[in-house]
């Protein structure tokens, strides 16, 4: 799924019933959709490597993915959220990196593994 939607500026469908307990490879999938901010929160991404800059560019997208916690890929999501419209104010984070915006009120991380 890397790059699926790169580029796809005006793209904000609803993609929360995609099963996705399969894919590998997310990175770049959401890079520089400006009008992305759907809810993904539903999505199991236990099988999930790779995350860098999924959500990079993505100017809109400020979702809760606190589901995500004990389940996120911390070792490859670099980027992850730059340039997007997901802040990490007051909420837990290694070294930048992790599914928590700014409204995520997540009060725990623990890496996979």
């Amino acid at each position: 799924m890397s790059n699926m939607f790169d580029g796809a500026i005006s793209f904000n469908g609803d993609l929360s019933s995609w099963d996705v307990s399969s894919v590998i490879y997310m990175s770049w999938m959401f890079y520089d959709a400006d009008a992305f901010n759907g809810d993904l929160s539903s999505w199991d991404v236990s099988s999930v490597t790779t995350m860098d800059g999924m959500f990079s560019g993505a100017n809109a997208f400020n979702q809760d993915l606190c589901a995500w916690a004990d389940i996120f890929p911390y070792s490859s999501a670099a980027d992850i959220f730059t340039n997007s419209g997901c802040t990490f104010d007051g909420a837990p984070q290694l070294d930048q990196r992790g599914p928590f915006c700014a409204s995520s009120s997540c009060t725990a991380v623990r890496r996979r593994g």
